[in-house]
């Protein structure tokens, strides 16, 4: 046994001493990628076989990956095997040549002739097979029968088997494996990809220099793609800047072929309907919402939902954040596709450049073969009235512009529309109706927002049969959409913005799936036909309809209601029992809530936004058990809330921000789900209930509000994160502040009678500037207990702040002044960004590199740099502007010469409001380890109130800068110490004994 194991563990070692060294060093950020994967294979494990799989994009490293681990691990197997491109080598010799090939391998039996139809084999071969542990690599597979017919489910062999399959289709390996032994493969990071890159492009590291720019370019076609980084980097390989602007340039336009084959691979292996649903996210749709691409395929005749989920599981597009995303090179390649189908564009199925529809448009070469067209307006001079009459198959009409233009792009008006239109968007619009011979039988949604219409058509009734949205807001001319509107399918309607609209088709009483209507804004509207009524309608949005007293009676399933602005009473909203969200904004004229309101037990949101006439809430609105928020901002009147408000047991946000409330009730105490409450500017809140019951709050606003003390009770809102105290008049923050061991922000600002701090939690931001009484700091940053080095390293990494503000805090000593200071200094330890604003006390923090003028260079003799700390000492007297910038432009140069410019965030100085001089510093992390010289350019800039621009005027009001690079080596040894030193003043700084 102890011979076999050595031997086991000498086989092992050579297993990681590739026979290609040079290959491997060109493999970038395999390494902890291939680990992902041994750690899913879990080799040590031998009581059972299992299987994983790889998956990823074409040319995003399978294959690499497979290969890498395979040739590190197949020594632990008693025999290995690795079948590259299964499809193809299926192709040329069968599954069962391909099986025999594999058995005899395993076995060492190169004579083996097994000559069994697949899925049987002879005893004395499967009694072979289960006394061997194998590992087998099935590359490229897109069929899983394939893999039951090769290999099973490893069953054969013995157990501690381990099979690893790679496919551009998930649900190939879904088939075959568990969904946690599956392994995605993403691209390359940034520094991965220019690395790689490089390695190719200039057999180095790193780009030359004068081709950084050049290099940045390819990088962003190529999208972490290893592949295209490899094919394009040795393309690339010696040519001069003049080829590579050349090359660029051509990729915009024609795909590098080698690329684009292995990619069309798995666009080939699609079906007819998913290869056109592919096209047009290619061609149209990428970047857009899920829920609207699929309406909109769907309504295309596609099976979508089936067809989306096939090329996401075949890494064709990818859903992030509801938004369907391509990779930038399947994009080009499906617009490649359809370039392909014919040299004219007239002959295409999609059209989306607008050279090729400018073309089509002049020379009226639209053909039947055009499904799609996308144009930005603004790149065509205009279309003729007949311009669409010869595309009978157009689906799709997109016409945008991103800005209003005066500019109307159908000079002869037109005459016809294609009976095929499921989808039509035309931005600004410039004609008064739509075509009278347009037949929108098959058009599913109409967007016509900011157009010139009157009207939708003249004319007879149209079939409006499958017509779902009609989108018109903003027509600011439409007087009404048609005489005869009949859409018994419409869902939505939008006609926000329509100031001429006098009235709403009674024939909507027909179109009973409506759901949404939206009238905000057309402030001509007297009043709303009886259809309103309909039992599916699930939001009215009324807001601005100035001219509306009343409302027909809403339809109890109804969920969202608008009324800002509006002067409907809302009586008859008692029976909305679904009402979720109820909008009463700007009814200037309403003086209370109808009692019934306590009815509404699904209502989540209120809001009451400067309502000037309310004076209170009734009692049964603490009825409303689902309530979440109340917004009361601008209520002026109101100066109480209802003593029974604890009720409202689910409240999560309290909104009275410049509201008349002088007091809140004790029972506020009871909403224990309360997370966001806002007092801003209620000058009559003058003292807090106690807050104890508080446990969600994590967001307080009393600013301004003239509170004379803070309750210590403050200190039980144990999830409290962010605490707004801005102009108070207290004294003193309660002791009990410290126990908020969730609390990142706190401000202070403008509490000028505030003479102290006590000890605070670790705080992300801590502003206090104006705070002019602020003469002692109980220290709030560094409190250690006893500990080892190694967790005064996390423990610095965790709790230290980013942000610290004392402008202006002019009675702070010079002690407190440095030792905050300093204290900012070893917070660059944690490898974030970090701010300190300070008055200057005469006393410069310690950083290495000072100087009075506006330039600073020097030698960077270390490796374990983390960062810069960049400071300056400002006079506000010395200031032409009072919106001064301060800036610090850096230039670090790599061994080889190359110099990389990095620009420090501007640090704004509002120099109005500094009273005296200040020390700005300001830290951010670098990766400086192949940096070798570093020089800094400072400067103030003044802002140009004639140009509107800021113009530079050098170290104008610049007293001094410094530099301190932050290396991990020197602070763990010089700072621990002094930090021990600290540790021993209990009472902090410049508290009196």
């Amino acid at each position: 046994m102890l011979v076999q194991r050595i031997v086991n563990r000498v086989s092992e070692i050579l297993s990681h001493m590739p026979s290609n060294a040079g290959y491997h060093d060109k493999l970038v950020g395999i390494d902890w990628r291939a680990e992902k994967v041994k750690l899913l294979l879990d080799t040590d494990v031998d009581d059972r076989n299992w299987t994983i799989g790889i998956w990823g994009m074409a040319g995003i490293g399978k294959t690499t990956h497979a290969g890498i681990v395979f040739t590190e691990i197949k020594a632990k197997f008693d025999a290995h095997f690795f079948v590259s491109n299964v499809k193809e080598q299926i192709r040329k010799e069968t599954r069962i040549v391909l099986r025999d090939k594999m058995i005899s391998s395993l076995l060492g039996d190169e004579n083996l002739k097994i000559g069994t139809p697949l899925l049987v084999l002879d005893d004395w071969i499967m009694r072979r097979l289960q006394r061997k542990r194998v590992l087998i690599v099935f590359d490229d597979v897109d069929d899983s029968n394939d893999l039951d017919l090769l290999a099973g489910n490893c069953s054969l062999c013995r157990k501690g088997s381990r099979i690893i399959i790679t496919s551009t289709d998930r649900q190939v390996l879904q088939n075959v494996c568990h969904e946690e032994h599956i392994c995605r493969v993403k691209g390359l990071s940034n520094q991965e990809d220019l690395q790689l890159f490089s390695l190719h492009a200039f057999h180095q590291n790193e780009p030359k220099e004068g081709y950084i720019e050049l290099s940045q370019q390819v990088i962003s076609y190529a999208q972490g793609n290893p592949l295209a980084l490899k094919v394009l980097g040795s393309n690339l390989y010696g040519k001069e800047t003049e080829y590579w602007e050349s090359q660029l340039l051509k990729l915009k336009s024609i795909p590098n072929k080698r690329i684009q084959d292995i990619l069309k691979v798995s666009y080939e292996r699609l079906d007819r309907d998913e290869q056109r649903i592919f096209l047009d996210i290619a061609c149209l749709f990428e970047r857009s919402h899920i829920s609207e691409v699929e309406k909109l395929l769907e309504s295309f005749g596609f099976f979508a939902r089936s067809g989306m989920r096939s090329l996401v599981d075949k890494s064709l597009i990818e859903i992030l954040h509801f938004t369907v995303f391509m990779h930038n090179l399947l994009q080009q390649m499906g617009k490649e596709i359809v370039n392909e189908e014919s040299k004219e564009p007239g002959g295409r199925s999609r059209l989306w450049n607008p050279k090729d529809i400018s073309h089509v448009f002049k020379t009226n070469s639209g053909t039947e073969k055009i499904e799609c067209i996308s144009l930005v307006m603004s790149k065509v001079e205009s279309i003729s009235s007949t311009a669409f009459r010869r595309m009978a198959n157009l689906r799709f009409l997109y016409m945008y512009d991103h800005y209003s233009s005066e500019r109307n792009i159908l000079p002869h008006g037109l005459d016809f529309l294609p009976e095929q239109l499921r989808y039509l968007y035309w931005h600004f619009y410039p004609l008064e109706s739509l075509p009278l011979k347009f037949c929108p039988n098959n058009l599913v949604e109409l967007h016509l927002p900011n157009s010139q219409l009157k009207q939708l058509w003249d004319g007879d009734n149209k079939p409006l049969g499958n017509l779902k949205v009609v989108d018109l807001n903003g027509s600011k001319s439409l007087i009404r959409i048609s005489d005869s509107f009949e859409a018994p399918n419409l869902e939505e309607l939008y006609l926000e913005g329509c100031e001429s609209l006098v009235e709403i088709p009674s024939s909507l009483k027909y179109s009973r799936n409506l759901a949404w209507v939206e009238l905000k804004g057309c402030v001509s509207i007297c009043s709303l036909p009886t259809c309103i009524q309909l039992e599916n309608l699930e939001s009215l949005n009324l807001e601005g309809c100035l001219k509306l007293e009343e409302c027909p009676e809403i339809p109890c399933n109804i969920r969202y209601l608008y009324f800002c602005g509006t002067a409907i009473k809302p009586s008859s909203i008692g029976n909305c029992f679904q009402l979720v969200e109820l909008y009463l904004s700007d009814c200037k004229e309403l003086e209370n809530l109808p009692s019934c309101i306590g009815q509404l037990k699904s209502l989540k949101h209120l809001i009451l936004i400067r309502c000037s006439k309310l004076s209170c809430l009734p009692q049964s609105i603490c009825q409303l058990k689902s309530l979440e928020a109340i917004d009361v901002t601008d209520c002026l009147k109101l100066e109480e809330l209802p003593k029974n408000f604890g009720d409202l047991k689910s409240l999560r946000r309290l909104k009275a921000k410049r509201s008349g409330i002088k007091a809140l009730p004790p029972s506020i105490n009871q909403l224990s789900k309360l997370q966001y409450l806002c007092c801003k500017r209620c000058e009559g809140l003058t003292k807090l209930p106690p807050l104890s019951g508080l446990n969600c709050l994590w967001q307080l606003y009393l600013n301004k509000c003239g509170l004379s003390e803070i309750p210590e009770s403050i200190g039980s809102l144990l999830s409290l994160e962010e605490l707004h105290l801005i102009g108070n008049s207290f004294e003193t923050i309660p002791a009990s502040i410290k126990q908020l061991s969730e609390l990142k922000v706190l401000d202070l600002s403008d509490c000028k009678k505030l003479r102290n701090l006590p000890e605070l939690p670790w705080l992300m931001s801590l502003v206090a500037s104006n705070c002019t009484s602020l003469e002692f700091i109980s220290y709030p940053f560094l409190s250690l207990k006893d500990q080892d080095e190694e967790a005064f390293v996390e423990y610095i990494y965790v709790k230290h702040g980013e942000y610290l503000d004392f402008r202006n805090c002019i009675k702070l000593g010079k002690d407190v002044c440095l030792k905050i200071m300093e204290t900012a200094l070893s917070g660059c330890l944690n490898k974030k960004k970090f701010r300190l604003y300070i008055p200057w006390v005469e006393v410069l923090p310690r950083m290495r590199y000072w100087t009075s003028e506006c330039h600073l260079s020097f030698k960077l003799e270390r490796e374990d740099i983390l960062g810069f700390c960049f400071c300056a000492v400002i006079d506000p007297q010395l200031l032409n502007s009072h919106r001064s910038l301060i800036t610090c432009l850096a230039k670090l140069e790599y061994k080889s010469g190359m110099i990389y410019d990095f620009h420090f965030p501007e640090i704004k100085l509002m120099s109005k409001k500094l009273d005296s001089k200040h020390v700005f510093l300001l830290y951010e992390t670098l990766n400086c380890e192949h940096f070798t010289q570093a020089s800094f350019q400072f400067a103030i800039e003044d802002y140009d109130y004639n140009t509107k621009k800021y113009v530079k005027v050098l170290s104008k009001g610049m007293i001094q800068c410094g530099v301190h690079p932050i290396s991990w080596k020197q602070y763990r040894t010089q700072l621990i110490p002094k930090l021990e030193m600290i540790k021993t003043k209990k009472d902090g700084i410049g508290i009196r004994e």
